[in-house]
């Protein structure tokens, strides 16, 4: 019955954001983002969000420190190289290790593009102040 909260809890939320509120430059970086991993999907549309596969025996993907650290330093970011060294001090990190974090599905997704294959969307619920 938690679940269910949660879930309900990430529904509300998805209906209250969509790609129109963006600002003109934002929504068309967000959409870039989406073409170049080969999504046909909008992975923030609560209608195309519920199509996709809820992975419940969570197999996380064999990622390592390196895999992280190339996306991380290599994908393009508000985030400079300074900020992510000093991750501790980022508001993501401090939320998950202070328990803000909560109701957590991974779900599916298939790009379009073979080079990416397989991709895992984490939702989460974040509580706030």
């Amino acid at each position: 019955q938690k679940m269910d909260k949660e879930t309900a809890a990430i529904e509300r939320l998805y209906k209250k954001w969509t790609r129109k509120q963006l600002s003109e430059d934002v929504r068309k970086r967000y959409e870039e983002k989406l073409q170049k991993i080969g999504l046909d999907i909008d992975p923030y549309s609560p209608q195309e969000l519920r199509n996709l596969n809820i992975l419940t025996n969570i197999e996380w993907p064999n990622v390592q420190y390196p895999d992280i650290y190339h996306y991380m330093i290599n994908t393009p970011s508000l985030y400079t190289k300074e900020d992510l060294k000093a991750y501790k001090s980022l508001d993501s990190y401090n939320y998950f290790v202070s328990g803000w974090i909560s109701g957590i599905e991974v779900r599916t997704i298939q790009s379009t593009d073979s080079q990416f294959g397989n991709m895992c969307l984490v939702i989460a619920v974040v509580k706030h102040s």
